[in-house]
């Protein structure tokens, strides 16, 4: 009889072979007519193999003691292999396209400022950077580093082009930020852009200044004319011998400005003795005034892109054989059920997509597979952010298949496959290194508990190692398709944290590219 059936039908056709269990050689065979029985008289008493066996179904086998005078009543249970089922849960990746299209044409005429109660506050670019002081006082030690973050607001009503932060050079002190040509900064918009500046060595033998000049620079166009703006940024407490170079005139507020023999001249004559500069004094450059009236912002802004983003997945196929030469599967049914680490079903965490079918008309109770034929069923189950918000959760993904056989009634269970749902990353990086520097960290790793162990060893166990990583059917280790490579062979633990902290800043401003 058959496993799964509403009525369990007796099993015509099957052969039964009982052999001695000693010996192995057959005693007695026989053919099952449409009861499914058989009967055996005249059995020696002892041990013996029952053998079961019938087209389109499993075997069967038991061991069995016969006793004198008594009858032994033995059921045999086969499963049928008329039709065959595979059902697998796999990760995978699925990619979501968006075309973007903006465009906005506008022209406004912008005022100057005249001084007027009535004029316009700020309708010209006014680009401000905050903090508008850099303090290096707790840089002291060479290899000390620190992070300023430099947020550039424009507070005017028209963009500013070209918007640029510019730093200067000095032996003690290595300034890197993340962004030097920031570009247009749209009206009443800021940008922060992180600066790490590093202490690098505290000692020369030539003359080193005490200051370092640093600016804020940008541009905008008012009708024909290009007025070019710069404020300085301060630096404060940067380490040098001091010494006053050569004479270079400076205009501060009217007054001219000659550090010769360490003073300067107000005007009438007369030295006065000053201390270092050790920061600078804000100074604001203009080319051009914008008059009244001048058409300042003309702007005709087109996006025309397709935006490409993957989300981690699972694929579950059904593959279904129908092995019956005749007879077709009718109301085909699959019922999905996805269950979290304490059964509760959670479907609603998942989004499940309507099934990709091949030779099956449908898996929704109507659905047929004719005989003799094979079909699948692939569905794509993708995680919500509530079904990992901050740690990997499992999963196990499986349900039911049902369908009606020569007026059979199966339903046979998909085993459930458990797969682990992290939290989705903005930014992935695949980290790796050479060959032979990762076999050269593992040897320096082992040599320590296995003084005996060969480099050609490790290299030999790490090749191995990375085969089955990479070809193992359950989360096999491969790149992610739009993760970030990050070959760490010649670089730091520092340095490899830089770049992941560039990256992510870029992906935060919106200025990745990859």
């Amino acid at each position: 009889m058959t496993f799964f059936t509403e009525s369990a039908p007796k099993l015509k056709d099957a052969t039964i072979i009982l052999r001695d269990y000693i010996t192995g050689n057959e005693v007695r065979r026989i053919t099952t007519d449409a009861t499914g029985m058989v009967s055996w008289d005249n059995l020696s008493e002892g041990y013996y193999q029952l053998e079961v066996k019938a087209k389109s179904h499993d075997s069967y086998t038991q061991t069995i003691q016969i006793k004198a005078g008594e009858t032994e009543d033995i059921e045999s249970f086969l499963s049928r292999q008329t039709v065959k089922y595979i059902w697998r849960v796999v990760p995978t990746e699925i990619a979501d396209k968006y075309t973007i299209t903006i465009e906005s044409v506008f022209e406004t005429h912008v005022p100057a400022l005249d001084g007027s109660s009535d004029s316009i506050a700020n309708p010209i670019p006014t680009v401000t950077i905050d903090p508008p002081l850099i303090d290096l006082i707790n840089l002291q030690v060479v290899g000390q580093m620190m992070q300023v973050d430099m947020t550039v607001t424009n507070h005017g009503l028209i963009a500013a082009n070209d918007v640029r932060l510019n730093f200067g050079e000095h032996p003690f002190y290595k300034i890197e930020p993340l962004i030097e040509n920031i570009g247009t900064l749209g009206a009443k918009s800021s940008m922060t852009v992180p600066l790490r500046i590093t202490r690098i060595a505290d000692t020369s033998n030539g003359v080193v200044s005490c200051g370092i000049p640093a600016s804020l620079t940008y541009d905008y166009s008012c009708g024909s004319n290009l007025v070019l703006k710069s404020t300085p940024i301060a630096i404060n407490n940067v380490e040098g011998n001091c010494a006053l170079l050569s004479s270079i005139p400076i205009s501060f507020g009217g007054v001219g400005f000659n550090p010769v023999n360490g003073g300067f001249n107000p005007g009438n004559g007369e030295v006065s003795s000053i201390s270092p500069i050790v920061s600078s004094v804000p100074i604001e450059i203009q080319s051009n005034s914008c008059n009244q009236g001048s058409v300042c912002a003309q702007v005709k802004l087109q996006i025309n892109q397709d935006a490409i983003m993957t989300r981690s997945a699972f694929l579950g196929t059904l593959e279904i054989d129908n092995g019956n030469d005749t007879n077709n599967l009718e109301s085909l049914t699959v019922t999905i059920n996805i269950k979290d680490g304490l059964g509760n079903t959670v479907n609603n965490l998942f989004g499940i997509t309507n099934p990709i079918l091949s030779n099956i008309t449908a898996v929704d109770g109507t659905g047929t597979l004719l005989a003799n034929s094979s079909g699948s069923a692939e569905w794509t189950f993708i995680p919500t952010g509530n079904a990992a918000p901050n740690e990997p959760t499992i999963y196990s993904i499986g349900g039911s298949l049902s369908y009606k056989e020569n007026g059979n009634n199966i339903t046979v269970p998909l085993l459930s496959t458990p797969v682990t749902v992290f939290p989705q990353a903005e930014l992935k990086i695949y980290l790796t290194a050479s060959e032979e520097i990762r076999t050269h960290r593992r040897y320096d790793e082992m040599k320590a508990s296995n003084s005996l162990i060969t480099l050609s060893e490790v290299a030999a166990n790490l090749a191995h190692r990375d085969l089955i990583d990479s070809t193992r059917e359950v989360s096999p280790l491969r790149m992610a398709k739009d993760a970030r490579i990050l070959d760490n062979s010649n670089m730091s633990m520092d340095e490899q944290l830089f770049i992941a902290w560039e990256w992510a800043m870029e992906r935060i401003q919106g200025t990745d590219t990859h």
